[in-house]
């Protein structure tokens, strides 16, 4: 080898180097240490509300693995692209989304503790759809008091950091179809639907085979009103006193039925039994693939 090519390879090789170290040190510049780890569940769908706004809808189980507790004082969605802010979550409103595992809502996140934050960032007909989110967390940790020295009984409070940093990217999944109704007839009322606050069927994240299902993120109760507008007219506990019941149910698009569940018994309205919770769940139905891998229930 020729002394012209061993400078020339020994040059490459600094250079390589130097945009390695030059890498790592706007990684590091970049990468905010903190205690609250934010992990989306499942992939957003865009989809057109009652309110003619596109609705992003997702959840984000958040942990706390610091000793201390971690207050969430602000989450911006932004424009993973722009850096556009597309929606914010601070005071009340974000305590009121923010469902800490055992139930309670709260922005305070206790040493260890976690929860899932629902997320439901609204954009207006003029608002380009992004391809992809990130979160903005601004956060107050206090941290746990620790003795000076050995022997001393007086713990001493670490004073609160406030931390700002930005979540890893999310990209967007595919915006919903639109479908016919699958009743026919007047006061129809949807209910328990997306998007905020959330309703007890957006709320239904279940751990199922180690991981967290929000299958009834868009599920729908629909309920037929009387011509009293009420919702029923006769004892609560008979089924014959909904107006609704009995009433024909339509495939809500063209397809193919791939499931037929029929034959289970009438149920007690608001008394099921709790031996039959788990059968009764999903109870006479039809699965239809509407194409596209995506199915009607």
């Amino acid at each position: 080898m020729t002394e012209f090519f061993r400078t020339r390879i020994a040059l490459a090789f600094m250079i390589v180097l130097s945009a390695s170290t030059w890498w790592q040190q706007t990684a590091i510049a970049d990468d905010v240490l903190s205690p609250l780890v934010g992990i989306p569940v499942a992939t957003p769908n865009p989809v057109l509300g009652a309110d003619d706004k596109t609705h992003l809808p997702y959840e984000i189980v958040l942990m706390n693995m610091a000793a201390g507790s971690v207050r969430l004082k602000k989450v911006e969605t932004l424009n993973a692209d722009s850096g556009a802010v597309l929606d914010t979550l601070e005071g009340a409103g974000l305590a009121k989304m923010l469902r800490l595992n055992g139930g309670a809502n709260s922005a305070d996140l206790p040493a260890g503790g976690s929860g899932v934050l629902f997320m439901d960032v609204t954009l207006d007909g003029s608002v380009a759809i992004p391809r992809a989110l990130k979160q903005r967390y601004e956060i107050t940790v206090t941290g746990a008091s620790v003795a000076d020295a050995a022997g001393d009984r007086d713990p001493t409070p670490q004073p609160p950091q406030h931390i700002t940093f930005m979540g890893d990217p999310l990209e967007l999944g595919p915006a919903a179809v639109v479908i016919a109704p699958p009743l026919k007839g007047s006061r129809w009322v949807a209910g328990g639907g997306c998007c905020t606050p959330y309703s007890y069927h957006r709320g239904a994240t279940l751990p199922i085979n180690g991981g967290i299902r929000v299958a009834e993120r868009f599920a729908i109760d629909f309920v037929q009103l009387n011509d009293k507008n009420m919702l029923n007219a006769g004892p609560q506990d008979q089924l014959s006193s909904y107006a609704f019941f009995g009433d024909e149910i339509y495939s809500l698009a063209d397809g193919t039925v791939v499931e037929v569940v029929d034959g289970l018994p009438e149920q007690v309205p608001g008394k099921l039994p709790a031996e039959a919770t788990i059968q009764m769940a999903a109870g006479n139905h039809v699965v239809v693939d509407i194409g596209e891998g995506r199915f009607a229930f």
